[in-house]
């Protein structure tokens, strides 16, 4: 559930992750999000992704992704409320380091339905127990 100054959006959202074969995995992930708003009547948003990861050597993955919609709602914003329409890009690498830590920088390209595009940089830690 996000809670924005006016709009409220509930989201549901399942997935599925398959090990392909030891260094292959790929994943599916829908998500229905529903947004109501004091100034217009409740909106529906579907979203979809297809990802995938490649173990290229001992502590190093490659990861690719494409959304339509909604690509991630870590990131959500009140700009992608409601019946929102992209194409989403993403390549990554997961770097596990010799620690609990991992490096995972990404790009990722999206273009949005009203001909605007843009790109994003990400570089996350990652930090198991």
């Amino acid at each position: 559930h996000f809670d924005f100054e006016g709009p409220q959006v509930t989201t549901v959202s399942p997935a599925v992750t398959w090990s392909l074969n030891p260094r292959a995995s790929m994943g599916l992930g829908y998500a229905l999000s529903v947004t109501d708003s004091p100034l217009r009547r409740s909106e529906k948003g579907h979203s979809a992704q297809v990802r995938g990861s490649y173990q290229v050597r001992p502590r190093i993955k490659v990861l690719a992704s494409y959304s339509r919609g909604v690509d991630n709602f870590e990131t959500f914003s009140v700009d992608r409320i409601g019946a929102f329409r992209a194409n989403t890009g993403l390549i990554g690498v997961h770097l596990d380091l010799p620690s609990l830590t991992a490096i995972v920088p990404s790009y990722e390209y999206q273009r949005r339905e009203n001909d605007t595009s843009m790109g994003r940089v990400t570089v996350s830690l990652v930090q198991r127990f």
